[in-house]
């Protein structure tokens, strides 16, 4: 358990980072990476409660939320942007 938890999270660490970029700019895209994908996990989280108490309207914006978040991360994984824009993953 503990190995896998260790390769997800080296996978994360390599999300949108290219060889030229200079190491603070690794660590911005990775801390950029790691905070969309837990904040998307909370959004996610937050949906599912609010759908399990039958509040699907209101459980539906997180839900988006959430969604959008992990599209933008796999958007950033696949393009891998060069000049790299804080707020492109928000």
């Amino acid at each position: 358990m503990g190995n896998q938890i260790e390769c997800l999270l080296k996978r994360v660490e390599r999300i949108g980072i290219v060889e030229s970029d200079s190491p603070g700019e690794r660590i911005r895209k990775t801390v950029l990476a790691a905070f969309a994908i837990i904040v998307g996990g909370a959004a996610m989280a937050w949906g599912v409660i609010y759908v399990a108490y039958d509040e699907k309207l209101a459980g539906s914006i997180p839900l988006l939320y959430a969604t959008g978040s992990f599209l933008s991360v796999a958007v950033f994984a696949v393009t891998m942007p060069v000049g790299f824009d804080p707020l492109s993953l928000f």
